[in-house]
């Protein structure tokens, strides 16, 4: 990591590894290292902050996901994690 810090290939890895092991906080550091324009980035935010019970801010990052773009609504309707999340979410009318 020390030499290419902004490789989003091995911080993806760090923070999947840190999340296995319920470490949501330290993988929440690795994750802001990432683009936080990317909707995927912003959605795994959402997730971590669910998985630590943190649902309002969970719903903040799962809408500015969809805000920039994020479409896989399977994975919106079917993702575990979002179970609590789901229904906070203000969607735009469309």
């Amino acid at each position: 990591l020390q030499a290419k810090p902004r490789d989003e290939k091995i911080l993806e890895v760090i923070v999947a590894l840190y999340s296995k092991l319920g470490e949501y906080e330290k993988a929440q550091v690795y994750l802001m290292k990432m683009d936080m324009n990317n909707p995927k980035v912003l959605y795994n935010m959402a997730c971590l902050y669910a998985k630590e019970e943190r649902l309002k801010e969970s719903a903040s990052y799962l809408e500015l996901a969809i805000r920039k773009g994020f479409y896989d609504w399977n994975l919106l309707a079917l993702d575990p994690d979002l179970v609590e999340v789901r229904g906070l979410l203000k969607l735009p009318d469309s």
